[in-house]
């Protein structure tokens, strides 16, 4: 008995004619004639019985039709269980910002690669705009960022998390400060900032510009990691996500300033572009991605 062979029979059953069945699965009608002839005289049984120009189910051939669908059914699981164990391979092309690059994906990539060997990741920084084009151009497969919502139909979202930010400095330097400090408080310390483009030193100067204030940032660093090491050491003050604070809780000079910061619409999210195919590689790092950033 063969699978070809059941295929056909269950096709000929739900449409009752061997030329459509044929049609549908792309046979002749005399391929069709032979499959179920080579079924009836395995099963030593008439399946279909023809009266005039119709076909009928016959007796033996209604009870062997869900005995078919079963079995078809079984191959079908077994099937896809094979491929759920396939070893995942191939390419992951990941574009990020800095502050996501340094402090969320390397625990989350250190997992995957323990749990997918096989697979060849690829992480690119940039600017939310630049990979943004990246990923319209299929330079990249996921979007993972800080920043405003993005929204339009070209993307498909698998992960959208609000993340505030706040003022950030040591014990020391907020010794200087009032305990309960205003705004220009904050800003008489110097400051050391992300470079323009990151998403929450906007915040910081959106914030700014209500009150009729700016800052001029004595350093400017890419790389929140290295801003929170001279924090540390006491050089001034910055305005950072909270949870790269919280990463960094070995600095233990390190401590967030009381101070009312208006809510955020920033935004963690993972995207992907609507015409790119969801690859294994990339569904099992967006699954793994979801439940550890959901456990942390």
């Amino acid at each position: 008995m063969e699978f070809n062979q059941l295929t056909t029979f269950i096709k000929v059953a739900q449409l009752l004619s061997f030329s459509n069945a044929g049609e549908a699965l792309g046979y002749s009608q005399s391929a069709v004639s032979v499959h179920i002839q080579q079924l009836e005289k395995e099963l030593d049984v008439v399946l279909f019985e023809r009266i005039g120009r119709k076909v009928y189910l016959s007796e033996a051939g209604n009870l062997f039709l869900n005995e078919a669908i079963e079995i078809i059914s079984q191959v079908e699981r077994a099937k896809a269980k094979l491929k759920e164990r396939e070893t995942p391979s191939g390419r992951l092309r990941i574009g990020t910002v800095e502050s996501l690059s340094t402090v969320v994906l390397p625990p989350i990539l250190l997992e995957f690669h323990k749990k997918y060997p096989q697979v060849n990741s690829i992480v690119t920084n940039g600017t939310t705009t630049q990979l943004e084009k990246k990923l319209k151009n299929h330079q990249i497969d996921l979007l993972l960022t800080l920043d405003y919502p993005i929204y339009g139909g070209d993307w498909i979202k698998w992960f959208e998390k609000e993340e505030e930010s706040v003022f950030v400095g040591s014990e020391r330097c907020l010794k200087k400060l009032p305990k309960k400090p205003t705004l220009a408080d904050i800003l008489s310390v110097p400051f050391i900032l992300t470079q323009g483009g990151a998403s929450y030193r906007k915040e910081l100067e959106i914030m700014l510009a209500v009150e009729e204030m700016t800052v001029q940032p004595q350093l400017e660093i890419s790389n929140p990691e290295t801003i929170l090491q001279l924090l540390n050491q006491g050089f001034g003050l910055s305005f950072l996500p909270k949870f790269v604070i919280e990463h960094n809780h070995h600095l233990n000079s390190l401590q967030t300033i009381d101070y009312p910061v208006p809510s955020s619409n920033i935004k963690i999210q993972l995207v992907q572009h609507k015409n790119k195919q969801t690859t294994q590689a990339m569904k099992l790092f967006i699954d793994l991605f979801i439940e550890n950033y959901q456990n942390k």
